[in-house]
């Protein structure tokens, strides 16, 4: 029966403490400044310290026997105060007062270290024990401990080590013997690794510390991608390595500073094996970056006539696909026929950059099938402007009047364009003197279009006049 008291008691003892402490706990997680970081250590030893005092009292008023439950308030006390203590050297004196953030395995050992010099205390108050007495029991203690887990001491030494002296720290880019990724966590114990195929590798620390370490700091680093390709051995080996080194330039997670590099590593009667190596930001990106280079090569290659492709478009497409464009409303029907015959029709794959923000341009695209995404840069951060979709055309200013790419355009999906150049645009102008002008007006009439709906968004303006447009137009193309 007492038993059953008891333990109906302690849980009801146990409920009735926890509301204060919990009370306590959320207005201060509310109020302003940093009462709560002192604060919350406490809550528990605070509330076992009410659950345990609660207790007492009711077995002393029952005159039960309450020499146990004396003991357990001494002990909820002592470690409430431990707790007190420990909180005051780390979070105020330690942080506040010296602005010196203690690494978790340091709180730890100096933590163990107040709590046992307090047990030693204890019993030398309470029970009489000599300190001679505590020091011979903590050396044997300490001694048969450090022979049954000298390994785990050893890698408890060394993660105090390696934590003082930052050999490693968390947010390195670090490589030794096969492991290569970012530093994410450093214990007692263990190092983490996060590697470029987004993978956790935890390596005990003596081996970090027995090994040479290639560390680069967090302003420094950048992430190298290495990707191998095979190409047919009927094709120029440079024509290769220039074509994979655009194909991935033209990625859009690859880094354009460290430039991407290519190397032939092996010629052989069948193929050439190439090597790619290419830098990006993130580790976690390094997977996904090397999946889309390899996915932009295909289509470089092909679209570089290095690898045999099919056809993309009849004649009478990509001829439809040109007067159904308004920039060629003006132009002749046998000046398109000829821009038909001579225009190249190209795939890009999804994630492919076909041009950047700031570049110099001289191609115009006309989407047949998929869609272009325009980006425009500002203060570092890309916004999402348009998307350019079949029937569509982008990159006409840059073609027209030299001036540099005002947006950067990538491949949303599989998209196949009409590509347009200078050369093909110069001979359609020489065959028609007038044909300079008539462009100049839509493309005002364009411009006019964007600059009003720029000015309801930004209240902006810009001369895009068709007078000046000509005279960009006949400076560019030499009429």
């Amino acid at each position: 029966m007492k038993i059953l008291i008891f333990t109906l008691g302690f849980f009801a003892a146990f409920a009735l403490t926890r509301i204060p402490v919990a009370v306590l706990g959320r207005k201060l997680r509310g109020a302003p400044g940093s009462w709560y970081r002192y604060v919350r250590p406490l809550l528990v030893p605070l509330h076992l310290l009410l659950t345990a005092t609660v207790i007492h009292i009711a077995l002393s008023s029952l005159s039960w026997s309450s020499s146990a439950s004396a003991f357990t308030v001494y002990a909820a006390l002592g470690w409430l105060v431990f707790r007190a203590i420990t909180t005051l050297i780390f979070e105020w004196w330690f942080t506040d007062v010296r602005g010196v953030v203690l690494p978790s395995i340091l709180r730890r050992v100096l933590a163990f270290a107040v709590g046992f010099a307090g047990v030693l205390a204890l019993l030398n108050v309470a029970y009489e024990v000599r300190p001679v007495d505590l020091a011979i029991v903590s050396g044997v203690g300490a001694l048969v401990a450090g022979l049954l887990f000298q390994g785990v001491m050893r890698d408890a030494l060394l993660g105090i080590s390696m934590l003082l002296e930052k050999r490693v720290v968390v947010g390195d880019y670090v490589r030794f013997e096969q492991h290569e990724g970012e530093v994410v966590a450093v214990d007692w114990k263990s190092t983490t690794l996060r590697t470029t195929d987004d993978e956790e590798v935890v390596l005990p620390n003596r081996l970090v510390v027995d090994s040479a370490i290639v560390r680069c700091r967090r302003a420094e680093r950048h992430h190298r991608v290495r990707v191998e390709v095979e190409v047919s051995a009927e094709l120029p080996p440079n024509a290769a390595l220039d074509a994979l080194v655009g194909a991935v330039s033209s990625t859009r997670s690859v880094l354009r500073d460290p430039a991407p590099m290519a190397r032939l590593l092996t010629s052989g009667a069948g193929a050439h094996r190439f090597e790619v190596l290419f830098w990006v930001e993130e580790a976690s990106a390094c997977a996904e970056a090397a999946s889309q280079a390899r996915s932009v090569i295909w289509y470089r290659l092909r679209r570089a006539g290095l690898a045999d492709q099919a056809s993309l478009s009849s004649f009478e497409q990509t001829h439809a696909a040109l007067a159904g464009v308004p920039l060629f409303a003006a132009v002749a029907a046998d000046t398109i026929e000829r821009l038909a015959r001579s225009v190249s029709v190209q795939r890009f794959g999804r994630g492919e950059v076909l041009f950047r923000q700031g570049e110099a341009g001289d191609t115009l695209f006309v989407v047949l099938s998929g869609q272009l995404d325009i980006t425009s840069e500002a203060g570092g951060r890309a916004e999402h402007v348009a998307s350019v979709h079949a029937g569509n055309f982008i990159g006409e200013r840059s073609l027209m009047t030299g001036e540099a790419r005002s947006a950067t355009a990538t491949a949303g999906g599989d998209t196949v364009a009409v590509v347009i150049d200078k050369a093909h645009m110069l001979d359609a102008l020489r065959g028609d003197p007038e044909l300079a002008g008539r462009i100049a007006g839509v493309m005002a009439e364009r411009a006019g279009h964007e600059a009003a709906r720029e000015r309801a968004a930004r209240d902006t303006s810009r001369d895009d006049g068709s007078s000046s447009l000509l005279a960009k137009i006949r400076a560019i193309f030499s009429l």
